[in-house]
């Protein structure tokens, strides 16, 4: 997953998913967080989604929730909810 973040910062997250139900998905994706000009580190950004795929598979729509949480891994920073929706262009 690409982020909108500064390529430097590590703009890049990994993860994994899971088929839950026929059409949705759960995603969970990890990525080190830096400093807006990224030269410190402020911990690892845990992001987990619940999407549910369109019926003509080129779009989707679900909820979201991130925390970040500081260097130590276990100090959580921020905690965000919110509803996330996307479409496939083609160029």
């Amino acid at each position: 997953m690409k982020s909108a973040r500064p390529p430097m910062t590590g703009s890049f997250c990994m993860g994994v998913w899971a088929q839950v139900q026929p059409r949705s998905y759960r995603l969970k994706h990890t990525a080190p967080a830096w400093s807006p000009i990224g030269t410190e580190f402020v911990g690892p950004a845990i992001l987990m989604e619940d999407v549910t795929l369109s019926p003509k598979d080129d779009s989707f729509e679900g909820t979201f929730t991130l925390d970040q949480y500081a260097a130590d891994g276990t100090t959580r920073l921020v905690h965000i909810e919110g509803t996330i929706a996307a479409t496939r262009i083609t160029p």
